[in-house]
């Protein structure tokens, strides 16, 4: 875990426009989700999905798969995955989120990201990031019915992520990039009786 004094030496750094320095691990270790489960029920919802989508994503639409069903005492909960045409999800779905010089990636298992799979630090893959925030979204969930898309994936916010303000001043000050194009198209309904 990244030393609370270092993060905030970092922050401190980046409020005086000063450049500091940061690892790839310190980097990753900071990037997190920006939705995520917050109990253990979606905890357990996160990986049933996770199951679920690598036990059925390639079927073919169109499709509806059950990952989770639970009767609380004051409502029943179910999270579907679907999809109307392709398959259940895109091979994108299992393509991983790296830190690799400062630079964010999403690398595929293609042997051209392979120096990035290999040199790069795991932040993620975008299949746990669906889950979790398919997960936050069932735990708060105060309509009867939402669906949770992700798609086409080109920035952190778009794979449910989210990093510090101090970690994209520091990209900005040293010309890092995000470097993240994966074609995902996961659906998910959450349905609340």
């Amino acid at each position: 875990m990244v030393d609370k004094q270092l993060v905030d030496l970092m922050r401190k750094a980046a409020e005086k426009g000063e450049n500091f320095s940061v690892t790839d691990e310190q980097f990753a270790e900071l990037i997190d989700f920006k939705e995520k489960p917050n109990s253990d029920v979606g905890l357990a919802v996160m990986k049933r999905i996770i199951k679920t989508i690598e036990q059925h994503y390639n079927k073919p639409a169109p499709v509806r798969v059950k990952a989770f069903e639970k009767q609380f005492p004051e409502k029943k909960v179910e999270v579907w995955l679907f999809s109307d045409s392709g398959r259940l999800c895109s091979q994108g779905i299992f393509d991983r989120i790296y830190v690799m010089k400062g630079n964010i990636y999403s690398a595929s298992f293609s042997r051209e990201d392979e120096p990035i799979r290999t040199n790069g630090v795991l932040v993620c893959s975008l299949l746990e990031s669906f889950a979790a925030l398919v997960a936050s979204r069932m735990e708060t969930a105060s309509t009867e019915y939402e669906v949770i898309n992700m798609d086409v994936v080109k920035t952190l916010d778009q794979a449910n992520l989210t990093m510090p303000g101090f970690l994209k001043f520091f990209m900005q000050k040293n010309n890092k990039e995000t470097h993240i194009n994966s074609l995902v198209n996961a659906n998910a309904e959450v349905i609340v009786t």
